[in-house]
C-alpha cells in the first residue's frame, strides 16, 4: 500500500484546522464571558447535581439533559450566581454556587445524619471550536441560555417565573437530641482507636531488651519521628491512620548481632514515638467532641 504524501499547503490547512486556538483568543474570550457572567444571578434551567462540599461537581450539558454523578440532586429551577467562566478548546465551564443550602443526609455507624449544605456546581457546555477561535459570543450567549436564565441582579431573578421558589428545609424534628447521642457514640469510637493505638505502642516497648545496641536504635528511631512535624488532619483523619517505619543501616560501630538489634530497635522507635503521638492527639479530639455543634452550615 502506497503510503498517503500531503503537500506543505495541505499540511498547513490540516493543521490550522485542527490546531487548538491560540491562548490569547481563549483568554480574550474567557475575560469577555467573566464580564458578562460572573456575579451575576441566573435560574437553572436543567436539574443538576453536587457533592455538596466545597468543590465545584462536573455537569455535562448534554442537549436538554445533564450527565452528573454527584450524590445530591439540585431541582431545575434553582438560584444560583456565577462565580467565575473558563473557556476550553470546545467547552465552556460555568462555576455556579447555589444559592439556598439543601438539606442533605448520610450514615455514620447506626446514625442517620443532616446538614443544610451549600453546593456547588460546573456546568460544561460544549460549543464548536470555530466559536471559541473566532470569539462568537453571542452564539454562546444564546446556547448557554438553554441552561441558565441570566439576571443582572437578585431583585431582577426573584421575579423569574422559571424560579422554583424552594424554601430551605428544616433539620428533622428532635435532631438536635439525635446528634447529641452520635456525638456520644462518635466519642466512644475514637476512644476505642485510642486504646487500640496505646496497646500497639506498648506491645512495640514489651519487645523492648536492654540491649545498649537496641536501646541506641530505638533512640535513634524516636528522635528521627520526631523530627517529622507531620500534618495530622482532621479528628476522623487522625484515628485511622497506619504507620510504616523505615530502615536505615546501623552506625559502623555495631556489627554482627548488634547491627540487627541496632536496626530492630531505629524501626521500633519510630513505632514507638508515632503511636504516643497519635494517642495525644486523639485525646485532644475527645475533648473537642464534648462540645457539640449543630446548625446551618456557612
Amino acid at each position: 500500500m502506497t503510503p498517503c504524501r500531503l503537500s506543505a499547503p495541505a499540511v498547513l490547512v490540516l493543521y490550522c484546522v485542527l490546531a487548538p486556538p491560540p491562548p490569547t483568543l481563549a483568554a480574550d474570550l474567557q475575560d469577555e464571558l467573566n464580564t458578562i457572567y460572573r456575579g451575576s444571578w441566573s435560574v437553572f434551567l436543567l436539574e443538576t447535581t453536587s457533592t455538596c462540599d466545597a468543590s465545584y461537581t462536573n455537569n455535562q450539558v448534554l442537549g436538554s439533559r445533564v450527565l452528573s454523578s454527584g450524590p445530591h440532586r439540585v431541582p431545575a429551577g434553582e438560584l444560583g450566581r456565577v462565580a467565575k467562566v473558563d473557556v476550553k478548546r470546545s467547552r465552556i465551564d460555568i462555576l455556579v454556587d447555589i444559592d439556598k443550602p439543601l438539606l442533605v443526609s448520610w450514615a455514620d455507624g447506626p446514625y442517620e445524619l443532616f446538614d443544610q449544605a451549600r453546593c456547588r456546581v460546573e456546568l460544561e457546555v460544549k460549543v464548536p471550536r470555530e466559536w471559541v477561535k473566532k470569539k462568537l459570543v453571542n452564539e454562546i450567549e444564546t446556547l448557554v441560555s438553554r441552561v441558565l436564565e441570566r439576571h443582572d441582579d437578585q431583585a431582577s431573578v426573584a421575579r423569574s417565573e422559571r424560579w422554583n421558589r424552594r424554601e430551605i428545609e428544616p433539620l428533622p424534628e428532635g435532631y438536635e437530641e439525635v446528634f447529641l447521642e452520635y456525638r456520644a457514640w462518635k466519642a466512644g469510637q475514637l476512644r476505642i482507636e485510642l486504646l487500640s493505638t496505646l496497646d500497639e505502642a506498648l506491645r512495640v516497648i514489651d519487645r523492648a531488651d536492654d540491649d545498649p545496641a537496641y536501646g541506641g536504635g530505638l533512640a535513634a528511631g524516636m528522635e528521627k519521628e520526631a523530627d517529622q512535624h507531620r500534618s495530622w488532619g482532621e479528628c476522623e483523619e487522625i484515628a485511622g491512620k497506619s504507620f510504616y517505619p523505615v530502615g536505615k543501616d546501623a552506625p559502623s560501630e555495631f556489627e554482627g548481632s548488634d547491627e540487627k538489634d541496632w536496626e530492630r530497635g531505629y524501626r521500633d522507635g519510630q513505632v514507638v514515638a508515632f503511636h504516643v503521638e497519635l494517642a495525644q492527639r486523639i485525646g485532644v479530639c475527645l475533648g473537642e467532641l464534648a462540645v457539640p455543634a449543630v446548625g446551618l452550615a456557612d
